[in-house]
């Protein structure tokens, strides 16, 4: 028998409503900083600036930090490849993702930004 995605929502439903992400948005709000996860690295890096820290004190921190995170070149979408599971992760994860998208929008450094300008070494702080 195949369910639909709200079918199968009823049957294992998360108890995540949009108050939880509201609140979720008001706590997140309270933080100075928020850093994106996609581009932690530069993040660091911009907030370190920020505070005035040399985070490159010697080269073995230099080379740790430089290394770039190996980012999926397929979509998520792809990478699942059956589109009843995508489907049913997306609603399953709705204001996860939403809450998510939100924290971006007020990270410290915006990951989208970087990869206009992937190759340089500086990072544009928001």
């Amino acid at each position: 028998m195949n369910r639909t995605t709200d079918e199968i929502m009823e049957l294992f439903p998360t108890g995540i409503t949009q108050e939880h992400y509201e609140h979720g948005k008001s706590l997140l709000d309270k933080f100075t900083v928020v850093l994106d996860i996609a581009c932690l690295d530069e993040g660091i890096e911009a907030l370190a600036r920020l505070l005035h820290i040399n985070i490159y004190q010697n080269e073995t921190t230099t080379e740790l930090m430089k290394k770039k995170h190996v980012h999926h070149r397929e979509t998520p979408k792809e990478r699942i490849k059956y589109n009843d599971v995508y489907d049913y992760l997306l609603a399953k994860n709705r204001w996860d993702i939403a809450l998510y998208e939100y924290s971006k929008s007020i990270s410290l450094v915006n990951c989208e930004d970087l990869s206009i300008v992937s190759n340089q070494t500086t990072t544009r702080i928001r």
